[in-house]
């Protein structure tokens, strides 16, 4: 038995050193916003039965905040509340976080009770105030509005949204070995399932989160990281063009829609040390508006336009308080003089509503149920205001985005 015994002590040394081991990692990833590689390390660590409560606590924590980065509410509430319940000190960002996640799955009493607990930082807390007020006191279904789910595949393996002669369009890659050469190829579809483009790049990255397409001018524009991400997280970072903090942002790019094997260009007035992001282009090619958290944005992520003259692009202009916010705005799509856009900090059901403004009179008009949810809802566009699509990751426990159609009488 006393053999036994320090057998067992003559572990613990190697099992916590092990659990710092994968700590560190997972916040390295963290840091550098890889939520999904932090997440791996973290859950490895809470899975082990030898862990302190403090230790398990702190990484439980760890896990709802990725869970929350990663636009899965669902698991990071459940996160979240383990450590709540339990009584463990929560600091100022993790208390935000949590409201955010009850709000994303409707808990919207419990998540003002813990609202009232948070001390410092006014606006933040005002403006969930609002959400949870508005959503208690509007929580009715425009019935004349029909939402339908698309029932494709494309929807779990596409990036990227956009219209195409008044159908929804979604871009496929898929990655094969041609010539010992990586290809990525890239496949456009029609709602239908006709393939519509096929187009081979050595340079584009593989996880670019959106696109808009310059139809008149053969263009696509599109967000994707500066650096290609095996070469991001894997450490293979001497030369590379990495962002202040060791963030690997996003660009917007564009490139000829053809079959030429040509290296897209990078956005002008795009920097290294913020994302830019979420483009759309108007049908005329003329003006393009997108997402920042460059310096100057009233807080998280702006949204700005540029204006085209020529093969030049002006400055770019920050859209302005009344549609900008403290917290994060962004997949703008214009059409007819209206402005549709996504927002964290217009007052809303939790996670981002889908709303609109009229660009003459910058009044913010939030879409309502059954368009907007708890959930995220965003990517928004339509063929006329009566029929479109958007983006929301409801119905679904694994956070992954499904692409849905309205419809309205």
């Amino acid at each position: 038995m006393n053999k036994l015994i320090i057998i067992a002590f003559s572990f613990c040394p190697i099992i916590i050193h092990g659990q710092e081991k994968l700590l560190k990692k997972g916040n390295e990833y963290f840091e550098i916003q890889q939520y999904k590689l932090a997440l791996d390390n973290y859950v490895k660590v809470a899975d082990q039965d030898h862990i302190k409560s403090t230790i398990r606590h702190q990484t439980n924590l760890k896990i709802a905040e990725c869970f929350l980065n990663m636009h899965n509410p669902v698991k990071s509430e459940v996160y979240y509340s383990k450590v709540y319940n339990g009584g463990i000190e929560f600091s100022y960002e993790q208390k935000i976080g949590y409201v955010n996640a009850l709000m994303e799955v409707g808990q919207y009493n419990k998540a003002s009770e813990v609202l009232l607990t948070i001390e410092g930082e006014f606006y933040k807390k005002k403006i969930l105030a609002n959400k949870i007020e508005f959503a208690l006191s509007d929580n009715s279904i425009n019935k004349s509005i029909r939402i339908s789910s698309l029932e494709t595949e494309l929807g779990y393996s596409s990036y990227g949204i956009s219209l195409i002669h008044n159908k929804l369009v979604f871009i496929n890659p898929i990655s094969h070995v041609k010539s010992k050469e990586k290809i990525r190829s890239y496949r456009f579809f029609y709602e239908d399932g006709e393939v519509i483009y096929e187009l081979e790049r050595l340079k584009l990255p593989h996880n670019f989160n959106s696109l808009s397409l310059d139809y008149r001018n053969n263009i696509i524009y599109y967000s994707g990281n500066i650096v290609e991400l095996d070469e991001y997280v894997d450490y293979e970072r001497e030369d590379k063009e990495i962002g202040a903090g060791g963030v690997n942002n996003l660009s917007i790019w564009y490139m000829p829609l053809s079959g030429d094997k040509e290296k897209p260009t990078r956005l002008t007035y795009t920097s290294i040390d913020y994302s830019f992001t979420h483009p759309f282009v108007t049908p005329n090619g003329k003006t393009l508006y997108f997402t920042s958290n460059v310096l100057g944005s009233y807080g998280g992520y702006d949204l700005y336009k540029m204006e085209k003259s020529g093969e030049e692009w002006s400055l770019p202009e920050n859209l302005g308080r009344k549609i900008n916010t403290f917290l994060n705005e962004g997949y703008p799509f214009f059409s007819e003089g209206v402005l549709y856009f996504s927002s964290e900090g217009h007052p809303g059901y939790g996670g981002l509503d889908i709303f609109k403004t009229d660009t003459s009179t910058i009044k913010v008009e939030n879409l309502k149920k059954p368009v907007n949810s708890s959930f995220d809802d965003f990517y928004y566009m339509h063929i006329n205001p009566k029929k479109g699509y958007f983006s929301s990751n409801r119905n679904n426990e694994n956070g992954i985005d499904g692409f849905y159609k309205f419809e309205s009488k």
